[in-house]
């Protein structure tokens, strides 16, 4: 048997950076030092390059980098592994992965998740730990930086060479965990399709399957023989911006080759003012627990997990329908609270938009042509 520690999304902060910098992983981790070191593997989800000079790429959202330095600190933590399948991977474009690259290279760190191209960045990393053969795929929904078969990024998501590469390899691994990037931020529930999605990948032969990008923790659930998270939280978190945002878990699972996974979750928080994660009180976590557990039992059933999604994406403040029209925030904000933009367009233009957006030919169009524009 051996044990894998999976970590969530590492987000720079300014006070842990200053400790990961000078090498100080205890500073950052202490807390969860115990688990990290007792583990036969650990790995967390860089979720950005380690830069040394900035050259963010034109994107929609926020630019994330790590001071070259912060690899000492990380590597003094206990992680084995980093994963760069993440929509913050490519902020600073190839310079940035390929300097990423570089300093885990140089500091005894692996990864997985992205490269110099598509068959680079799809790499399933395979490794015999104590006679069992581990494998580590990582998958990236369609944000900014994703990979070609001629060009540099993540690995995206694709359903159908997912297929394709667990029927090329499954041979080379007795256990087989898949970090997937994906989800909708700060909703601690899975859309149906990316639930369906995951037990799809459970049923193709995967033992788990760890989401993460929601930044906050989701819902777990047993499927078949093997473990689905939908959403970990961040591992790394210096200024929480939502309440759920404060909270994370560290995922250890007990692999065997002839035995289901066994999972144990370690819950923590963050707390502004200090670096890295806390270990929470029996009272926080006994509350954590019960929560997670509310959770998983609603996601059984389809219909509940059908109308929270419907009352997620009608009260979110991105407001797609203001993003798909072109609205400034304010316009969107405002539409929060008195509804008007879906008032401003015909039925007719309404459903000529779903069309598009829903014909898997005319979305493939629409993205081809969109990309264009941009070239």
């Amino acid at each position: 048997m051996i044990s894998l520690v999976i970590g969530g999304d590492l987000c720079a902060g300014p006070r842990s950076t200053a400790h990961l910098e000078k090498g100080d992983g205890a500073a950052v981790f202490g807390e969860l030092a115990a688990a990290l070191n007792s583990a036969d593997f650990a790995l967390a989800n860089l979720e950005g390059p380690l830069v040394g000079k900035p050259s963010p790429i034109t994107k929609i959202g926020p630019h994330h980098t790590f001071p070259e330095d912060c690899i000492k600190g990380i590597r003094a933590a206990g992680f084995h592994l980093l994963n760069l399948g993440n929509n913050h991977t490519m902020d600073h474009g190839w310079v940035g992965l390929q300097n990423t690259i570089r300093l885990c290279e140089q500091n005894g760190l692996m990864h997985v998740g992205a490269g110099e191209d598509l068959n680079a960045a799809a790499k399933i990393w395979i490794q015999e730990i104590k006679g069992v053969r581990l494998a580590i795929m990582s998958l990236t929904e369609h944000e900014f930086g994703l990979a070609t078969l001629s060009s540099p990024g993540t690995n995206p998501l694709d359903t159908i060479e997912f297929v394709r590469s667990i029927q090329a390899h499954r041979n080379q691994w007795d256990c087989l965990v898949i970090l997937l990037h994906a989800g909708n931020e700060y909703y601690q529930y899975p859309r149906p399709g990316l639930q369906q999605l995951c037990r799809f990948m459970i049923e193709q032969g995967a033992e788990a399957v760890i989401c993460q990008h929601s930044h906050c923790v989701g819902a777990q659930e047993r499927y078949r023989d093997g473990y689905i998270l939908y959403g970990q939280g961040n591992l790394l978190c210096d200024d929480p911006s939502q309440p759920c945002e404060s909270e994370g878990v560290l995922v250890t699972l007990r692999i065997s080759k002839d035995k289901p996974i066994a999972v144990e979750l370690t819950p923590f928080t963050h707390q502004s003012g200090r670096p890295g994660p806390t270990l929470m009180t029996p009272p926080q976590r006994q509350q954590l627990f019960a929560d997670l557990e509310k959770r998983s039992v609603a996601i059984q059933d389809p219909q509940f997990v059908a109308q929270h999604w419907e009352d997620f994406c009608q009260r979110t403040p991105y407001n797609y329908l203001g993003l798909l029209h072109g609205y400034p925030k304010r316009m969107r904000e405002l539409d929060q609270k008195f509804p008007f933009i879906k008032r401003l367009h015909s039925a007719e233009r309404r459903l000529m938009l779903l069309h598009l957006l829903r014909c898997q030919s005319h979305h493939e169009a629409l993205m081809s042509a969109l990309n264009a524009t941009l070239k």
